[in-house]
């Protein structure tokens, strides 16, 4: 779908007056610095924890159990299915040109959209975005479809001819002095992020330009997505470490190297707090590693151009949040402020947003 400039301006405008009616603050004030911050009766932490145990379920994100009966549809599926779709998919982006990548890209999103379940998207976006017109939600999600789909074949077409194609899929990088002076302080630097705009180029472009990266990760379940998830991510000079064991995290931060957290999916025994207008169990790791450690948490974002294989990288300011009498309510601050700020760029570009995992109880 092509929009004209008119158009475009009209939904940025829609999407700003949004976050503003969102956020505490207009649009375009500090949002660093501010007060006062949520009642502490509608923000908790899980009580009765000791710290250790509160850290140690701080960013354990929540998963269905899996099933024990054998399924011969899914196995041959994630076996046989999975692995043979991704080697197609690998060889036609290493020989297409970039037009034809996105209408193939375009088609399979389509394609998702129509044969997949939207209904948690949908609602979910209704609840968020306060629009009640099943066509108008139903073309958006369509267009997350979309997205989703040139990312991966972005993210293929990375894997398969290198670092190089990255000149061309990123167009612009604002403030990264703000990354390079908070690495000046020796103290490492806490990355935050959301699955926003394709994210795995965020990753891909810090390890291209030499900085020192671990990312957080859940590792897919399916051994062929898994596989290739690891070879991409260690083919851009990025180590992994689970979210299920923090342990080298501390040494990292340490060591002045950079810990990339995504922390905008639902994280089970973690801060009770406001995200996107409803409250949240979320993963409160950034706040706490900046309590202990003293690193700064410097936001950083990757959005798509419209609908181009054009990527903006925006690095922020550190945060920063009042001292609060108690530790616990320090991370329910701290928490509670990064939440807002990942907000505020998820209102902005919705359509580039993982609407998909259940990020409210209800």
């Amino acid at each position: 779908m092509v929009l004209d400039k008119e158009s475009l301006e009209f939904r940025k405008m829609k999407r700003l007056n949004l976050v503003a009616r969102k956020s505490s603050n207009p649009v375009g004030e500090n949002l660093y610095k501010q007060e006062p911050f949520y009642p502490f009766s509608e923000v908790q932490i899980n009580g009765g924890e000791s710290n250790r145990g509160l850290r140690r379920k701080l960013e354990t994100p929540e998963r269905k159990r899996k099933s024990k009966s054998f399924e011969p549809g899914k196995w041959l599926l994630e076996r046989v299915g999975t692995p043979f779709l991704l080697g197609v998919l690998e060889s036609l982006v290493s020989v297409l040109p970039p037009t034809l990548i996105k209408k193939l890209a375009f088609f399979l999103g389509d394609l998702c959209y129509r044969f997949s379940g939207t209904q948690v998207a949908k609602i979910q976006w209704m609840q968020v975005m306060g629009e009640e017109d099943d066509l108008e939600v139903n073309r958006h999600i369509q267009q997350v479809f979309r997205h989703f789909a040139l990312s991966i074949m972005e993210v293929m077409l990375l894997k398969k001819k290198g670092s190089e194609v990255l000149d061309s899929l990123i167009e612009e990088v604002e403030g990264e002095e703000f990354l390079k002076e908070a690495l000046s302080r020796g103290r490492g630097v806490i990355l935050l992020t959301a699955h926003l705009g394709n994210w795995e180029l965020l990753g891909a472009w810090l390890g291209s330009q030499g900085y020192p990266v671990t990312a957080l990760v859940n590792s897919p379940s399916v051994p062929a997505l898994r596989r290739f998830a690891e070879e991409l991510r260690l083919a851009m000079n990025i180590e992994l470490v689970e979210r299920t064991n923090m342990l080298p995290v501390r040494s990292i931060l340490r060591q002045g190297k950079i810990l990339g957290v995504l922390a905008d999916q639902r994280a089970s025994g973690g801060v009770v707090c406001n995200f996107l207008g409803r409250e949240a169990p979320s993963p409160a790791t950034p706040a706490v590693l900046h309590l202990r450690l003293g690193s700064p948490i410097i936001p950083a974002f990757i959005i798509r151009e419209e609908e181009e294989m054009k990527h903006r990288i925006t690095f922020l300011p550190p945060l920063e949040w009042p001292s609060a009498p108690s530790h616990r309510e320090n991370i329910v601050r701290g928490t509670t402020l990064c939440n807002q700020v990942l907000g505020e760029f998820i209102l902005q570009y919705p359509e580039q947003w993982n609407w998909f995992y259940h990020q409210w109880s209800d």
